[in-house]
C-alpha cells in the first residue's frame, strides 16, 4: 500500500543450528565423600548424539574424556543431566570440567569451563593407596599426592604378597596404576602386600592391606 515499510528479510548463509542450547551448566564439590557433582540442562537439542565429559587438573590444556552421556537427539523440552566424577587426584588443586557435544554427524561443540577446588589428601610420600585396608568388593586407587614429582617417566609397578613372590608391570601413565594394582588384587587372598612403584631417580613402597 501506499507509505507502508517494505520489509527486509535477511538470509544467513551457512549458519549452522545449535546442536543444543544450554540453560546451565554447574559443577559443586562435596568434601565429604569427596566427589564433583557435574549439573547441566538443554532447553532444546537438535541432532544432539551425546556428551563426553572432559576434565582437565590444574589447568586448561590437558583434557581427558572421563565419561560419555548419552543425548536425547531431538529434544523441545528441557532436558537435565548429572554425573558425579568420584575419581579426583588426590593431590587435589583446581579440577576444570567442559561438556563436549557431539552431533549424529560427529561434529563436536564446547561448553563453557567450569572449575572446583578440590583439597588434597593427606599422607606421606609422592604416593597413596585407598581405601587402605581394602575388602574384597572394594576398587583401590593409586594416586599421586605431588604431581610435580612426575614428569611422563614410565612407572615401573612391582607387587610382593608376603611369601617375597613378586609380578612387575611396567606402565606409562598415572591413571593405569590403579588398574594394574586392582587386577592384581582381583585374583588375591587377604593378606599384606607391598607395593613398590619406581619412576625416573624415584621410588615409594606402600603396604597394602586386604581384608
Amino acid at each position: 500500500g501506499k507509505g507502508g515499510k517494505g520489509v527486509v528479510y535477511i538470509t544467513y548463509p551457512n549458519v549452522r543450528i545449535l546442536a543444543v542450547e544450554y540453560q546451565y551448566f554447574n559443577t559443586t564439590y562435596s568434601p565429604d565423600n569427596r566427589t564433583a557433582q557435574l549439573n547441566w540442562a538443554t532447553s532444546q537439542e537438535w541432532e544432539n548424539s551425546h556428551f563426553e565429559i572432559e576434565r582437565s587438573v590444574n589447568g586448561v590444556t590437558a583434557w581427558t574424556k572421563i565419561a560419555q552421556v548419552q543425548g536425547q537427539g531431538y529434544s523441545e523440552l528441557p532436558t537435565e543431566y548429572t554425573y558425579t566424577d568420584a575419581k579426583l587426584p588426590a593431590s587435589g588443586g583446581i579440577v576444570y570440567y567442559r561438556l563436549k557435544q557431539l552431533d549424529f554427524d560427529g561434529s563436536p561443540s564446547y561448553s563453557v569451563t567450569k572449575s572446583i577446588k578440590v583439597d588434597g589428601i593427606k599422607g606421606q610420600g609422592s604416593w597413596i593407596a585407598y581405601p587402605n585396608p581394602s575388602s574384597k568388593k572394594s576398587t583401590i586407587t593409586v594416586d599421586l599426592l605431588n604431581r610435580s614429582v612426575y614428569n611422563d617417566e614410565p612407572i615401573l609397578i612391582q607387587i610382593s604378597d608376603i611369601r617375597g613372590v613378586s609380578e612387575t608391570f611396567t606402565i606409562n601413565q598415572v591413571e593405569e596404576v590403579s588398574e594394574v594394582v586392582n587386577r592384581y588384587m582381583e585374583r588375591s587372598i587377604s593378606g599384606v602386600y607391598i607395593l613398590q612403584l619406581i619412576w625416573g631417580t624415584n621410588s615409594q613402597q606402600l603396604k597394602l592391606l586386604r581384608e
